[in-house]
């Protein structure tokens, strides 16, 4: 399970839920995976609560929610919610469920890893006015699991304050948690693809035997390179491999993203940054001697990977090229024009480790090694290596650095749940 505890800190999350404070007066929260709502890390032993799932002016959400009871089927209505959600798959971009006392909890997945590891979530609130019969089961619910809830008097004058959004408007706060949502996902995303790959250049296994051999030879000429695989596989570990087994060792190594710059000022950007302007140098100039490698290099726009190409044939480039892309197995469309696939004569496959399942307990290894994270267990080691790995080695880092920082050494208990259901036949 994804800990979603920092997405709760985003700058980008407390906007939204400030803009929903201010215009209904209603309060955004989290939800984990196991329908539990979360507060950021340290909030706890700030002395601050967890979050309680609640409109702000909902008198009735606040008596149910100090009451034992009421507290436990508020949790309930939460897990309940996620299940519909999770069932809804992508086909829903948000929901609306009526929680146990008839409130409206408005919800939108957070799909992380391919899987949705909790909610953006906002409740306590009523789309239409409620009717007599409606007030009178509402006040009858609260005193069922809140027996000391107040006078009448005190309830009734709270049913005038009840958070109503018309139809308009719960469309409007069901876009603003996809937004939320997005940004989150952004974010994980961002932050799974700058996670450390470790040891992708070691294995035993024919795949990554026949990888290294080709290493090894690559290293040995100078000509521009291509090492195309699956996200996650490693490649700008091979990518440092093959420099630091060339003649260029000693030269500089500059590594060039090229998938961050997006539109035509992008490309303007990226132009600037890898040709130089005016005075000042660019990458090309700032790698001569040793080695440029061109990160996702299929995010180049076709203009600049033609004059790159073109670069590379009049001999004016002086750092050997090796670019990156990054092949999809759905994808199959070539990622770079003919005319700098051209000048890419040696190409490398990095294998999915999907290919090289008997390399686990080696990787697992020098991930211990490198980042202190435990060693599996024999049961959890056979669960490993029967995972599909989407996410290839960068996943299997993930996952043994979640259970470091879980704590409870690498059992099979603390797996995510997409390991933990992973059959044994």
């Amino acid at each position: 399970m994804v800990d979603i505890r920092p997405y709760a800190r985003l700058h980008s999350v407390a906007v939204v839920r400030d803009l929903i404070r201010k215009w209904w007066k209603l309060e955004l929260f989290l939800v984990d995976g196991e329908g539990v709502p979360v507060a950021p890390p340290g909030s706890l032993a700030a002395g601050v609560e967890a979050p309680r799932p609640m409109a702000r002016d909902n008198a009735f959400c606040r008596l149910v929610l100090h009451a034992p009871a009421g507290a436990r089927r508020c949790a309930e209505s939460l897990r309940v919610t996620l299940e519909r959600v999770r069932a809804a798959g992508r086909a829903e971009r948000w929901l609306v469920h009526e929680c146990h006392l008839g409130f409206d909890v408005v919800a939108c997945a957070l799909w992380l890893s391919g899987q949705v590891e909790g909610l953006v979530a906002v409740s306590g609130l009523i789309h239409e006015p409620l009717s007599a019969f409606g007030e009178a089961q509402l006040l009858r619910k609260v005193r069922e699991v809140a027996p000391a809830a107040g006078s009448g008097t005190d309830l009734e004058r709270s049913l005038r304050r009840l958070p109503l959004l018309s139809l308009g408007e719960v469309e409007q706060l069901g876009d603003l948690l996809q937004l939320c949502a997005e940004e989150i996902q952004a974010h994980h995303e961002e932050q799974m693809r700058r996670a450390p790959v470790a040891g992708p250049l070691l294995g035993s296994s024919p795949a990554m035997q026949h990888l290294l051999r080709q290493i090894e030879q690559v290293a040995r000429s100078d000509a521009a390179v291509l090492i195309q695989g699956e996200p996650g596989t490693g490649k700008e570990r091979v990518a440092r491999a093959i420099h630091a087994g060339s003649g260029r060792a000693r030269g500089p190594l500059v590594v060039q993203p090229c998938a961050v710059f997006v539109g035509e000022h992008g490309e303007a950007m990226l132009r600037q940054e890898l040709m130089g302007a005016g005075s000042r140098p660019g990458r090309l100039q700032a790698a001569a001697g040793g080695t440029l490698v061109l990160d996702e290099a299929e995010g180049l726009p076709p203009r600049l990977q033609q004059e790159l190409a073109q670069r590379l044939a009049d001999g004016t480039v002086q750092a050997r090229l090796v670019c990156l892309c990054t092949v999809r197995p759905e994808a199959a469309e070539r990622p770079l024009v003919p005319e700098l696939l051209a000048r890419l004569p040696l190409r490398l496959e990095v294998p999915p480790l999907r290919d090289r399942l008997e390399d686990i307990p080696l990787l697992c290894a020098q991930i211990a090694r490198e980042h202190g994270a435990p060693m599996p267990s024999p049961a959890v080691l056979e669960r490993l290596a029967r995972h599909s790995w989407p996410g290839n080695v960068r996943e299997l880092v993930a996952e043994l650095l979640r259970l470091r920082d879980l704590g409870g050494g690498a059992t099979v208990e603390g797996l995510s749940d997409r390991l933990r259901g992973v059959a044994l036949v």
